[in-house]
């Protein structure tokens, strides 16, 4: 009973992490958005349009596949493209709309790796050192063959990046032309996580990515 406890800690710590990058996002975004002197039907587009569809795609995706499958790439797609036709609903800045929800996004996904460093998806390879998972991570679905085998924290090293590259695009986003900063975020994550796909250890195809 406490293994099966401990698993169930687990994915609540997955969700809490999710809920503070939900949050923390959410917050980052709207206050840009104010401080850049957006009206109120654009801030109000910024804030609440992203975290709504994020978690519309969550849902749609347990009832398509019947179980949760959260792809990083398509829940960002899907949220930062609903923020840019709403804006263009409510007559908003839409490549400052896009820059806004992108950066909101990647801050979202900072927290979000957390959460899967704690429930042990998206982990990375063996390395000498690293992080251990046990048998409470395994009743939850991690491959029983890498319990208590040192791996790489990828997903912690995803986040610093994510949050690194959401910080350089909001070191510009009030500097550069609209639509700059959301093209600065994408190219240097996207590099990045060509790199960090090759350290990757989970199966192709897993639900987290």
């Amino acid at each position: 009973m406490e293994r099966v406890a401990r698993a169930r800690q687990q994915i609540g710590a997955y969700a809490a992490w999710g809920a503070v990058g939900y949050v923390a996002g959410t917050i980052v975004a709207s206050s840009l958005a104010a401080a850049m002197g957006l009206g109120l039907p654009a801030r109000l587009v910024v804030t609440l349009v992203p975290p709504i569809v994020l978690l519309l795609g969550i849902k749609a995706s347990q009832f398509v596949y019947g179980a949760e499958r959260i792809v990083f790439y398509e829940q960002a797609v899907l949220a930062i493209g609903a923020a840019a036709l709403a804006a263009l609903a409510v007559g908003g800045p839409v490549a400052t709309t896009i820059d806004l929800a992108t950066i909101g996004v990647g801050v979202f996904l900072a927290f979000g790796r957390v959460g899967c460093h704690r429930v042990a998806c998206c982990y990375g390879r063996r390395a000498a050192r690293g992080v251990r998972y046990g048998r409470a991570h395994a009743r939850a679905g991690f491959p029983a063959r890498w319990i208590e085998l040192p791996l790489l924290p990828i997903q912690l090293v995803d986040g610093a990046l994510a949050l690194a590259c959401a910080i350089g695009a909001t070191a510009v986003v009030t500097a550069a032309s609209p639509g700059v900063a959301a093209v600065a975020f994408a190219a240097g994550y996207g590099l990045g996580r060509i790199g960090l796909e090759l350290a990757r250890g989970d199966e192709i195809g897993r639900a987290h990515v």
